[in-house]
């Protein structure tokens, strides 16, 4: 449980409110979409995206050994989650 300075920005009574996240304007294509239509398109766009990473480790894999592909990977996507996280618009 969060009390005294640990709580975070726009708590009040123990009871936590929403915090706001600033996210980027939508493109003017996406806007023209139902939240169900951009659901669905993103869901494609991420099973083309985890199909063709098959054939980017089997590509990476033939360069380097398994062990470095393996830590690069990781610090890439920790490093792209962590500026996720911290961008400030």
């Amino acid at each position: 449980m969060l009390a005294g300075n640990d709580a975070p920005q726009g708590a009040s009574n123990g009871a936590l409110k929403s915090l706001h996240y600033p996210i980027a304007p939508m493109p003017y294509f996406f806007r023209t979409f139902t939240s169900q239509q951009r659901a669905i398109f993103a869901l494609i766009l991420l099973a083309l995206i985890w199909g063709y990473n098959w054939v980017v480790m089997k590509i990476a894999l033939r360069d380097a050994a398994a062990f470095d592909f393996a830590t690069l990977r990781n610090l890439l996507g920790a490093i792209s989650l962590f500026l996720l996280l911290t961008r400030h618009d």
